[in-house]
């Protein structure tokens, strides 16, 4: 048997500890802000009984994690001892990790009818017994990258997001090349283009033409759900006939997707 490395018979002893929920109580009423301590109904504070189904996120949790509730809110509390002799510049971004893990883990083990719930809140604590003291790592995400101002600027902000719903043709078709994609997402959402495609002659001739024209046929017959595939076809060739073979291709390719 290989011999424990120094820092092991600490883990396994912090971690027992820290599995009696008073130690655990104690220990983040006096190192959590106070007004987050304030704010968790103690006698809810449970350990958790997760067994990680997922290699890895067993891999990242070297920590305990607790559940309890937050102003009446599920939420979990994740405790990490960190005694690495180097400290860790990217300690900021192995929580990040974790609780990114956690919580697909969490999702993972709902009932189908509680998957559009908003997620659980986790509360994170770090304990540092490493040799460099004071701890000489920035505690900023932003700080893990190369360019923290950027980072600071753009990560974690509201997501960007075009809601096709919200913009009619005109404004789609001044998107570049990519006016042709925007106008078939836009119009899959009625899951039908018969009567689109007729109504779109320039359009569909310009289509074929794109690099991904031959890929925009084969999503117009894949969505399709109103008419046959003939029907998308005949009507695609009597205003592309010289490119018949590509949209021939396109509908043999989703037919043997179909038979695979």
């Amino acid at each position: 048997m290989s011999k424990p490395t120094a820092h092991q018979p600490h883990d396994r002893f912090s971690k027992h500890a820290l599995t009696d929920s008073n130690v655990a109580k104690d220990l983040l009423q006096a190192h959590l802000k106070p007004a987050i301590a304030q704010r968790i109904r103690w006698h809810t504070l449970k350990l958790s009984n997760k067994s990680y189904t997922d290699h890895k996120l067993a891999q990242l949790h070297n920590g305990i994690v607790y559940n309890c509730q937050i102003d009446n809110k599920n939420a979990y509390i994740y405790i990490l001892i960190e005694q690495q002799s180097t400290p860790d510049p990217l300690l900021p971004f192995r929580f990040l990790q974790y609780n990114v893990a956690l919580l697909t883990e969490h999702l993972a083990q709902r009932q189908k009818k509680d998957k559009k719930r908003p997620l659980p809140v986790i509360i994170n604590l770090c304990i540092y017994s490493g040799q460099k003291t004071p701890y000489p790592h920035s505690l900023h995400i932003y700080d893990c990258f190369k360019d923290p101002e950027l980072a600071r600027a753009e990560l974690f902000k509201p997501l960007a997001l075009t809601d096709l719903g919200q913009m009619n043709e005109e404004e789609l078709k001044r998107n570049g090349t990519a006016d042709l994609m925007l106008l078939l997402l836009k119009q899959s959402r009625q899951r039908t283009f018969l009567k689109w495609i007729k109504e779109h002659v320039e359009e569909i001739q310009k289509l074929l033409d794109r690099y991904y024209g031959t890929s925009g046929i084969h999503d117009i017959l894949a969505v399709e759900a109103k008419y046959s595939s003939d029907e998308i076809i005949e009507a695609l060739k009597e205003i592309v006939p010289y490119k018949e073979q590509d949209i021939i291709t396109a509908a043999q390719q989703l037919r043997q997707e179909g038979i695979q």
